[in-house]
């Protein structure tokens, strides 16, 4: 994840495409939630506080992302430098 704590990622959700949800999470991130972040997402600190943090979740995310032919990505820039891990 790149050093600008205001990089993070606060919320995961899968859809398949019917428009049915397979997965949902928030995300406690590592830092605070930046006013622009908030700005542009609308997801405050008080929403986080009791968000697991992304490594409780990973296991859950993959094995929903295992069984897609294809996926689509929302805000697909950010994604692969957000998650360029396995926790």
């Amino acid at each position: 994840m790149p050093e600008d704590p205001g990089f993070q990622v606060g919320e995961i959700a899968v859809i398949d495409g019917k428009g049915k949800l397979l997965f949902r999470s928030l995300i406690q991130p590592d830092a605070p939630v930046t006013p622009g972040a908030r700005a542009l997402h609308g997801i405050s600190d008080e929403a986080l506080q009791h968000a697991p943090p992304l490594t409780e979740r990973w296991g859950e995310l993959c094995a929903v992302l295992e069984g897609c032919a294809s996926i689509w990505a929302y805000n697909a820039e950010f994604d692969p430098l957000a998650l360029p891990f396995n926790p």
